[in-house]
C-alpha cells in the first residue's frame, strides 16, 4: 500500500478499530516517504465496539 500512498493513488483510507487488546501497537504505514494531510468524512460503529473511519486527502 505504501507504493500507491507514495505513488499519489490512493484516494480515501479506511481504517477498522477492533477492541482488543495486544499488548503492543505496529505502525500501520511504516514506508511512507510523504505526510498527507487527511479528513474524517464518515463512520460507523456497530454495536460489538467494531468502528470504520473513513478518511480522504484535505
Amino acid at each position: 500500500m505504501s507504493l500507491l500512498h507514495n505513488a499519489g493513488l490512493i484516494d480515501e483510507f479506511i481504517l477498522a478499530y477492533i477492541p482488543v487488546i495486544l499488548g503492543e501497537g505496529i505502525e500501520l504505514f511504516p514506508s511512507i516517504k510523504k505526510q498527507e494531510n487527511l479528513k474524517l468524512t464518515r463512520h460507523q460503529v456497530y454495536e460489538n465496539g467494531v468502528a470504520l473511519f473513513y478518511f480522504s486527502k484535505a
